[in-house]
């Protein structure tokens, strides 16, 4: 837990913000079906589409690494919404009902799902021929991790978002989800993070990985009670 104020009071009101919304999100998922009709009435609102649209214009793809903010599912659903087809990268979860029920949600709204087992081939060409991957970004992990600083402290990050990028010569967009008020949200695409393939593969998985964590505590700073 990263202490975030000092004030015992603020501190409160955030944690009970922040158990309110992830409350809410559980049950947003559960009616994704129909998120759709909520997107159309202008219910969720994109920033920063001109990033992926310059991309699309180009032919080129992106990672599209996400944070679990606000109701972060409706990230790649506004996405697709949006005219921009999404492709996950999928783990199982323990629960079998629960890990179709997921599944089923996302294919519901559009978006593709690769199994984790086996992806790579997948993931590196789909992204060479200019589609999105939504990957979230900002699970502590151990194993072939990345060290990187998340509010003055170390924190081992996924190094799988860099890599792909720096393999596949796509930039990684840190995108978020925040929520105004109680039903309505804003989905926001950041400045592209630019893969430098002539540099050390190390060196710039680390300093991609490193920067998109510095956007994710930058977000976290300014809307504390969307954890």
């Amino acid at each position: 837990t990263v202490k975030l104020t000092t004030s015992l009071w603020v501190s409160v009101r955030i944690a009970r913000r922040a158990y309110f919304n992830i409350a809410a999100a559980g049950l947003e998922f559960l009616r994704f079906r129909r998120l759709r009709a909520v997107f159309d009435a202008g219910y969720i609102r994109v920033e920063g589409l001109e990033h992926i649209r310059r991309l699309a214009a180009e032919g080129r793809g992106a990672v599209l690494a996400a944070m679990h903010s606000g109701s972060w599912e409706i990230s790649g659903a506004a996405l697709v919404f949006s005219g921009f087809p999404m492709f996950y990268v999928t783990g199982v979860q323990h629960n079998p009902r629960v890990d179709a029920l997921i599944n089923a949600m996302r294919r519901a709204i559009g978006v593709d799902l690769i199994p984790r087992d086996g992806a790579l081939k997948q993931v590196f060409r789909r992204l060479g021929r200019g589609e999105f991957l939504g990957i979230v970004a900002d699970q502590h992990i151990a194993g072939d991790s990345v060290t990187v600083n998340f509010f003055g402290r170390p924190c081992a990050a996924p190094k799988g978002p860099a890599a792909f990028a720096w393999k596949t010569g796509v930039p990684v967009i840190p995108f978020v989800t925040v929520r105004e008020g109680t039903a309505r949200h804003r989905v926001i695409l950041l400045e592209p993070i630019m893969p430098d393939q002539a540099r050390d593969r190390d060196g710039e998985i680390a300093r991609i990985t490193q920067a998109y964590t510095a956007v994710f505590e930058k977000v976290i700073r300014e809307h504390p009670v969307m954890l």
